[in-house]
């Protein structure tokens, strides 16, 4: 099964930004090892970032072409999750059933994946609209009623980390809803936490999927609560990750990085991260043959873990 990373660079990366680097190394591996191949759809920029990585050899194919003639440029920043639906409806005129991954998404182990499903997600989640911290918009905010109610909204939105697609009807809706939304707000102010940009992706999404009335399917069945703040006792998670053995055998199938950048200025976390993450690849692949075809990259790791706090 092909699967694709889609990453649209527009801006300088953050302190220990190998750290991500290393994860997407790890997913171009893990999804080589137990899948298939995996391509790239970016920008220029973002492949010139790579490059001196070496992290360009990972991909089977690279396709800029795409990305450099997006539309809405002037609004992506705002809604950055469009290049992803871009590029989906590429591909989807060359390929019948494929994966999109997210750059800090991995498959660590591997696992029986439905593919005569339409649609499979990561997981759902669940908000609370009056949390101060929510990230999920009234979808009155983006559309007007005549619109608003083609949709079913009472779902919960889906997390995208990992999407795999075998309906192009829902990637046409799912594409011609997000254009028609960009234009309709194109003037309206930039919202916070990201609001603009996860709207026209994970619920947009879960919408047009149950609408649609499609066979579909999550990854986990735990549903992150994204108004439960992050603790290292997983709290945010329901049913809880460690109340049934499966649920964490199932949940250590697959790492995802997500939120944990938040705390890249914590040695704590960024030693786990990085902990992880190398001896996943230790346990899968000669990790001296990688030094050698990465060498920056595994250098500035190591050069991370010998910081001091």
């Amino acid at each position: 099964m092909n699967a694709y990373h889609v990453f649209y660079k527009s801006k300088e990366m953050g302190e220990y930004h190998e750290i991500d680097l290393l994860v997407n190394l790890a997913s171009c591996l893990f999804w080589k090892k137990h899948y298939g191949s995996i391509k790239l759809y970016c920008n220029q920029e973002f492949l010139d970032y790579i490059k001196p990585y070496g992290l360009d050899k990972a991909y089977d194919e690279i396709n800029i072409d795409v990305l450099e003639n997006i539309p809405f440029k002037p609004l992506l920043n705002k809604y950055w999750s469009f290049c992803k639906i871009y590029a989906i409806k590429h591909i989807s005129e060359i390929e019948e059933k494929f994966v999109v991954i997210d750059n800090d998404f991995y498959p660590s182990l591997p696992h029986d994946i439905d593919w005569e499903c339409d649609f499979i997600g990561y997981h759902r989640e669940n908000f609370d609209a009056l949390h101060e911290d929510n990230v999920y918009e009234t979808p009155q905010t983006f559309l007007e009623e005549i619109n608003y109610s083609k949709l079913n909204w009472d779902v919960n939105p889906i997390n995208c980390a990992f999407m795999y697609f075998n309906n192009k009807t829902l990637i046409d809706t799912w594409y011609s809803w997000a254009v028609g939304i960009i234009k309709n707000n194109a003037q309206n102010p930039h919202l916070p936490y990201n609001r603009d940009t996860i709207f026209i992706e994970q619920y947009l999404l879960a919408a047009i999927v149950s609408t649609l009335n499609l066979n579909s399917k999550v990854l986990l069945p735990n549903i992150y609560l994204q108004y439960i703040p992050f603790n290292k006792h997983g709290h945010e998670w329901y049913p809880l990750i460690d109340s049934k053995p499966e649920y964490r055998e199932l949940f250590n199938t697959f790492r995802h990085i997500w939120g944990l950048k938040k705390f890249y200025d914590q040695k704590e976390w960024r030693d786990f991260i990085l902990g992880i993450v190398i001896d996943d690849l230790e346990l899968n692949f000669d990790l001296d043959q990688l030094k050698i075809e990465y060498t920056l990259l595994l250098d500035s790791c190591a050069k991370i873990l010998a910081i001091e706090e």
